[in-house]
């Protein structure tokens, strides 16, 4: 089921201040009849009840605590931005964001609100067929947060990487920075900002990033294979191959650091290397259609350069095939396999080839 939350879920800043000046404007109401006193305190009552439940983890009693909270006061927001809460706990997202959504639009002021409802975006944006759209909505609830929080960090860094994810690098950078600003000691974010350094194709910015990030702490494998794969892309290929040495002594199990491992030894016509490596890759995660893909290029390579053994050729088509099996958006794998399938391939140059 397709859940439309619209704009309307979200205020901007001239919305904000029409809805304060809402509020405002109601303190000249007439005091509330007692009726209304009654049930708004009775739905206090059941918000702290609520409350209780929560922290005995008896979720789905306070989900009913809380509903009866709205009901007794639709406009109570803290009732609605704790249902959001358990819905979150709950992994029921769709629902979080609904009552995260209405907590912010009955109180535009609610940080803690605006920065779930952004979270909450994020994750239902993984899985998404909408997903920009939905990245789009959480950018629009982390800067509601940052307005209220121009110096949190978590907010900025969270609007990064969903720039990031949208592929605007400019906004990504930008978002990065301003959250570095905030905490100039957050590795996390220097390692985000390296990388959207790197898809722009700045690659010394990119390593000036990662050298600051692992600067904070070493042990970080996931940094090491980043500024390798830099490195690998300017073809720096010794630097390349001692990043990710350290990072497979940090993790002997990181299958991207074997791969790209494979990568290095292949471009300087190690093939045998590049088949072992690219092995170990496969052997750590099945799924790595990356490592399948390249493996391939090296059977292709050697069958084509060296010993025109047909055995070759078909251990490379082979891997290509169950590469795609894995992931079929691969448009560049797809055409290596269409032109090297069906035919003898002699004459064929193997300078064509790269995994």
């Amino acid at each position: 089921m397709t859940i439309e939350w619209g704009k309307s879920a979200l205020l901007t800043w001239p919305g904000l201040a029409t809805a304060v000046v809402a509020l405002v404007a109601g303190c000249a109401n007439p005091t509330p009849s007692l009726f209304e006193q009654i049930k708004d305190g009775a739905a206090h009552q059941h918000v702290e009840s609520g409350e209780t439940m929560v922290e005995q983890n008896r979720l789905d009693e306070a989900i009913k605590e809380f509903e009866e909270a709205i009901r007794l006061n639709p406009r109570l927001a803290t009732a609605h931005s704790k249902l959001g809460k358990i819905y979150r706990r709950k992994g029921q997202l769709a629902e979080a964001a609904l009552s995260f959504a209405e907590a912010l639009r009955l109180d535009p002021m609610d940080f803690m609100s605006a920065l779930s409802l952004g979270q909450v975006y994020q994750l239902l944006a993984e899985h998404a067929p909408d997903r920009v759209d939905k990245l789009r909505l959480a950018v629009r609830a982390f800067q509601q947060a940052c307005d209220l929080r121009p110096n949190d960090f978590e907010s900025h860094l969270n609007i990064g990487v969903c720039y990031h994810q949208i592929g605007d690098l400019d906004q990504a950078i930008s978002s990065y920075e301003a959250a570095l600003k905030i905490d100039p000691q957050n590795a996390f974010a220097y390692t985000n900002l390296g990388a959207a350094y790197d898809s722009r194709g700045k690659f010394y910015e990119a390593i000036r990033m990662y050298k600051s990030a692992l600067e904070l702490g070493s042990d970080q494998p996931m940094v090491l294979v980043n500024l390798g794969a830099t490195y690998a892309k300017q073809g720096r290929l010794p630097a390349a191959m001692e990043a990710f040495r350290k990072a497979t002594e940090m993790d002997p199990s990181l299958s991207v650091a074997h791969q790209w491992m494979g990568y290095c030894d292949y471009k300087l016509s190690k093939y045998d290397e590049a088949l072992a490596a690219y092995g170990r890759a496969m052997e750590r995660d099945p799924k790595n259609a990356e490592a399948y893909a390249g493996r391939g290029v090296v059977f292709m390579t050697m069958y084509l350069k060296f010993r025109r053994r047909s055995e070759l050729r078909d251990l490379a088509l082979e891997h290509w095939h169950h590469s795609l099996e894995l992931d079929s958006n691969q448009p560049r794998l797809r055409t290596l396999l269409e032109k090297y399938s069906g035919q003898d391939s002699q004459g064929v140059q193997a300078a064509t080839l790269s995994p």
